[in-house]
């Protein structure tokens, strides 16, 4: 399921590996530009089946096996410091990557990032409706800002988008979070001041999955 990294930087300065997960829909390009960002950090942007180069690949279906496969493969990295970090759908991911790895007695992440997600508790928890048509779709994402209008009016993209993203907007709605010990990680949550699904109230809500230092931050937008 994870089998490799699109973006994998090391040099002789490098202090920790900075494991990135990218929102529904998208693949690991999303972030291209973080290493030149992250300075003395391993950046390794986690390339989900059915994208990019792994377009071919069916995509998965279950975000809790997706974690478990990624934590495999944190585990044969063996990295001595390392943090997780996901956008949206991302940080679902991440969140479950930790708690697995936890599970497994393996060292805690330095820190888990999540950005622009509710806690996983809330069942208030949103996503868009995977099975909505497409132009109501291309609509509500462009609506909420999760789509740009000049790939909104892109044929030839929506094409190959669409497909991938209802597909991951599915494993969000097949998931379901299972009560379990809160993370020995520092957590830090990331959201837009005008994001219409996501409030402080939502944001300090994450601090019951952490024992660890918390943080909230919110940016322009």
């Amino acid at each position: 399921m994870v089998e490799g990294y699109a973006a994998d930087t090391e040099t002789k300065m490098t202090r920790a590996t900075l494991y990135c997960l990218p929102p529904a829909g998208a693949g690991a390009s999303f972030f291209r530009r973080w290493p030149a960002w992250c300075t003395g950090i391993r950046v390794k942007a986690v390339q989900l089946p059915g994208r990019e180069e792994r377009y071919v690949e069916p995509p998965f279906r279950d975000i809790l096996d997706v974690a478990r496969q990624l934590a495999c493969r944190i585990q044969r990295d063996s990295a001595s410091r390392y943090a997780i970090v996901g956008f949206s759908m991302g940080s679902v991911i991440a969140f479950e990557t930790a708690r697995e790895l936890e599970r497994r007695g393996y060292a805690a992440a330095a820190m888990v990032g999540v950005a622009g997600a509710r806690p996983p508790h809330d069942t208030a928890r949103r996503t868009v409706d995977p099975d909505l048509p497409n132009e109501t779709l291309v609509e509500r994402l462009t609506t909420m800002g999760g789509l740009p209008d000049v790939l909104a009016k892109n044929r030839e993209f929506l094409e190959i988008y669409l497909p991938i993203l209802r597909s991951d907007l599915q494993a969000l709605k097949r998931y379901t979070y299972q009560v379990g010990e809160p993370l020995s990680s520092a957590m830090s949550v990331f959201f837009g001041r005008h994001d219409p699904g996501l409030d402080m109230t939502a944001g300090v809500e994450w601090s019951r999955h952490t024992r660890g230092p918390f943080e909230v931050h919110t940016y322009p937008g």
